[in-house]
């Protein structure tokens, strides 16, 4: 049985904020984060609604719960590098 991988990253621009650097025009960044990937074991083309409702159920209780110690939900993404059999 193949199990999903967990690995921990830096994000060295970090997350945006709701503000706005008018001189950049952009907006402004938090600091370098850490985050947490989680790499999908079937391959993210074929994910399946399991892995959707793990996501649903993160993203549920995040919103719910305003906790230092629970990672923040992201977003999702497709890994560029493929694997080669």
């Amino acid at each position: 049985m193949l199990r999903d991988k967990i690995y921990k990253a830096t994000w060295i621009d970090g997350p945006t904020t709701n503000k706005w650097n008018k001189e950049k025009q952009e907006p402004i960044r938090l600091s370098k984060t850490t985050v947490a990937l989680k790499e999908l074991s079937n391959n993210s083309k074929n994910i399946d609604s399991k892995e959707l409702n793990e996501l649903k159920i993160f993203y549920n209780f995040i919103l719910k719960n305003n906790n230092s110690c629970i990672n923040k939900y992201f977003g999702i993404t497709q890994n560029p590098l493929p694997k080669i059999l």
